[in-house]
């Protein structure tokens, strides 16, 4: 038992690794490395300007900018569009597996994927400040800074409220945890609408996914607690008693349960699924 989870599990990486290591990916990777700079380098001018250095915990509220988070998300959209990976050698897989084993196949990268989307986050993010940044346990000035005044170059938001209601620590695991929730359910329902459909359709709902915070905001913010990609935002998050907005329990719980369901519709289409290259297209 234990030999075939080894085997489950390094065949699972296997197939992460061959499918990240690709055009796409590598798009998307400089993609977000662009928008981060575009975003990040008046932030540095603000820091250098205070003449403090700053903590680690930046990304939390660099996805407080509705631009960013657009540009982020749809390049999310354009990483996951050649669901359900019915490339040629996927028949391949299919045939040798069955179906109920590739689409296991497929969901672990679905999973895997989306965990290192939310890395590459967090990781170009430190490297994008490092120099302006120390690390630090409590909130510096400036963060306080910002929060109270904001700043002459800074393109974002930081919530004094989410200030006084977490420590860095807990704002940045929540928002690991919410992010890559949130793009494993991107993936996953394009994924899903895919297996049963055309991928255009599956881009399109996706595109929807991501304007409905906007469209939010320009009604009052009535949709909030069912806009799972707005909750990658801190400051849609519930401080003190604001009912019109989630709490963490609420978004987690809401999260795993939206990926339970489309984990087993995923499975259930895969069975079902007949091999048609149309889905290429």
């Amino acid at each position: 038992m234990e030999l075939q989870v080894r085997q489950a599990f390094g065949a699972n990486m296997k197939n992460l690794q061959n499918r990240i290591c690709s055009a796409r990916f590598l798009t998307f990777f400089l993609m977000l490395i662009l928008f981060m700079d575009m975003y990040l380098s008046g932030f540095r001018d603000d820091v250098r300007f205070m003449g403090e250095s700053c903590g680690m915990a930046v990304l939390p509220f660099l996805q407080t900018s509705d631009y960013f988070m657009k540009l982020v998300l749809l390049s999310a959209v354009y990483f996951y569009s050649n669901v359900p990976f019915v490339e040629k050698e996927e028949l391949f897989f299919l045939i040798r597996l069955g179906r109920q084993r590739w689409g296991r196949r497929n969901l672990w990268y679905l999973a895997g994927s989306a965990m290192l989307l939310t890395l590459c986050l967090l990781i170009i993010s430190w490297i994008q400040i490092l120099p302006v940044s120390r690390v630090s346990l409590s909130w510096d000035g400036v963060y306080k800074t910002l929060a109270l005044t904001g700043g002459r170059y800074t393109r974002f938001g930081v919530p004094y409220g989410i200030l006084q209601e977490f420590s860095p620590a807990e704002l940045m695991g929540f928002t690991l945890c919410i992010d890559w929730l949130a793009l494993l359910f991107l993936g996953l329902l394009m994924y899903v609408i895919s297996l049963s459909g055309y991928r255009i359709l599956a881009c399109a709902a996706a595109a929807i996914m991501v304007f409905l915070p906007m469209l939010d905001a320009r009604i009052g913010g009535t949709l909030l607690y069912y806009s799972p990609l707005s909750w990658m935002d801190c400051a849609n998050w519930r401080v003190g008693f604001d009912n019109t907005k989630p709490d963490i329990p609420y978004m987690l719980v809401a999260l795993l349960s939206l990926n339970l369901l489309l984990l087993l519709a995923g499975q259930y289409q895969a069975r079902r699924m007949e091999w048609n290259m149309k889905n290429e297209g």
